[in-house]
């Protein structure tokens, strides 16, 4: 990145610098003229901050880039695209200081999505979800870093949920942490639920693909995670870029398809007539772009997340379509 790019993202970030620390750490407050949170302390006049646990020293900064990256724990790549993706939201859009579920129009009449209060998922919550999706700590975690897993309070049914969204922010789907279903009459008691204003049919995880050989593209965000944890499984993690369809009625966009491009895509198949069927369809739209195959798991497993569950990680075959791109 160049210095003047750097200088250019700063000054972006510091002309919002309230929503940036509201957003960064929503646990802390207002006092006087800085963000306070623990031991947390950033000016709020000129962006100077420095964590006086000990972590940075007893030097401050100005970077804010490096506040960014220092918060969210995530490289300089990742966290150049998350500046980026949350840069692109209107100022008058952001959330604030209470969950936001606003949903707003821009001048065109197109409705824009506007996403809860996201935070950091704490380690009690990724041992729940780890305990509910039989999915191990380690890969919760490496989607915590690549910046998809997210939790936030429900606003509506007053409940801890946990949500997949990429860097993109053109969808948000979000299930509930207790592994209960959804209790809204607008949802009819679905597992799962788009935030309101998402792109329904955007591809989950295609917005990082790029950075991968491989993609692995699945139905639903629990097999989204389980693909992380079966590319961790079997060594290869590093080389799959995770993407899913929200569901199996769902249409990849065409104007989205170019990002499949010249990635070696294997469609892993729920394993119902519904699924079979997207599948299909899937596989006939990213022929014209890529090399696509599919997997379709065994009769004892429903899906992707169902060989979490089973701890059934003999199988060669299910990552050897990365092996000529490693």
């Amino acid at each position: 990145m160049t210095k003047e790019r750097r200088t250019q993202l700063n000054g972006m970030l510091l002309s919002r610098i309230e929503s940036l620390c509201r957003h960064l750490y929503p646990n802390g407050a207002k006092k006087g003229r800085s963000w306070r949170c623990g031991s947390m302390d950033i000016r709020l006049r000129d962006g100077m901050w420095g964590d006086w646990d000990g972590t940075t020293g007893e030097r401050m900064t100005t970077s804010l880039i490096d506040l960014w990256l220092y918060a969210r724990d995530v490289n300089f790549v990742t966290g150049i695209a998350e500046i980026t993706a949350w840069l692109g939201i209107p100022e008058s859009e952001l959330p604030a200081a209470e969950h936001s579920y606003k949903v707003t129009k821009s001048d065109d009449g197109k409705r824009r999505i506007c996403f809860p209060l996201l935070e950091r998922p704490t380690h009690a919550e990724l041992v729940q979800l780890s305990e509910l999706r039989s999915i191990p700590v380690v890969a919760l975690l490496i989607a915590v870093t690549r910046g998809y897993l997210w939790t936030y309070t429900d606003r509506f049914e007053k409940c801890r949920a946990w949500l997949v969204t990429d860097s993109s922010r053109n969808c948000g789907v979000a299930r509930r942490l207790d592994g209960k279903r959804w209790e809204a009459e607008w949802v009819q008691g679905a597992k799962s639920k788009t935030i309101s204003g998402s792109w329904g049919h955007w591809p989950l995880g295609i917005a990082e693909a790029s950075l991968y050989p491989a993609i692995g593209l699945t139905e639903g965000v629990p097999d989204f995670l389980a693909m992380i944890a079966l590319g961790l499984a079997y060594g290869v993690e590093r080389y799959i870029a995770p993407v899913c369809m929200a569901g199996a009625h769902m249409t990849i966009p065409e104007s989205v398809l170019p990002l499949f491009a010249n990635r070696r895509t294997r469609i892993f198949v729920h394993n119902d007539e519904e699924g079979k069927r997207a599948a299909v369809r899937w596989a006939t739209q990213l022929a014209e772009v890529t090399y696509v195959d599919a997997y379709l798991c065994d009769a004892a497993c429903e899906d992707l997340n169902d060989v979490c569950r089973t701890e059934n990680t003999e199988d060669a075959a299910l990552m050897d379509f990365v092996k000529g791109e490693q």
